[in-house]
Order: C-alpha cells, then sequence, then structure tokens
C-alpha cells in the first residue's frame, strides 16, 4: 500500500458512511487489502491495477459508493473516520 495521506482517510470514511455498522471494520480491511495487492501489481507490472488502482486506499475506493462530502462533520462521520483511523493503525501502515 502506498503512503496514506489525510484524502484517503477522508474517502474510506465516506465510503464506510453508506454501508452498515456491522460492515464497516471488515470493509476498511478489504480496502487495505486491495490497495497493497494493487501497489504489489504496479511495482511488478509498472501500470495500475485495471480494478484497484495505484496502489492508494483512495484509489482502491474508486468503484465504492460513498457518501458525498461533509459539508460539516456529523457524529456518523467521525465514526467512520475513527473505524478507518483505528483498523489501520492495527494493520501497521508504513509511514
Amino acid at each position: 500500500m502506498r503512503v496514506v495521506h489525510l484524502t484517503d482517510i477522508n474517502i474510506v470514511a465516506r465510503c464506510l458512511q453508506v454501508h452498515t455498522t456491522n460492515q464497516r471494520g471488515a470493509l476498511v480491511l478489504d480496502i487495505a487489502s486491495w490497495a497493497r495487492t494493487a501497489d504489489k501489481y504496479r511495482k511488478r507490472i509498472g501500470r495500475n491495477h485495471p480494478q484497484h488502482g495505484n496502489g492508494s486506499l483512495a484509489d482502491a475506493c474508486m468503484d465504492l459508493p460513498r457518501s458525498q462530502h461533509p459539508a460539516r462533520v456529523s457524529g456518523d462521520y467521525l465514526a467512520c473516520l475513527a473505524i478507518a483511523m483505528n483498523t489501520l493503525m492495527k494493520i501497521k501502515i508504513r509511514d
């Protein structure tokens, strides 16, 4: 997986918002797995993965439904940000 930026976290959180609370943790793990797979593919083949992009979390989310960019921060959005960040910290994303 490529280096994670704030935009990646925002996009992951917005993808989580359109799923049920029970699905969110598993979805973050799936997204991270897709990003890792795409990054390995990009390094080996020399071009983006056809389904999951360039290895960034944002590209791994490109085909997923997501909420609109929030005009203001809601409790649900904050909860999704927390799930995304806590899960990514547990799987030890690289700096």
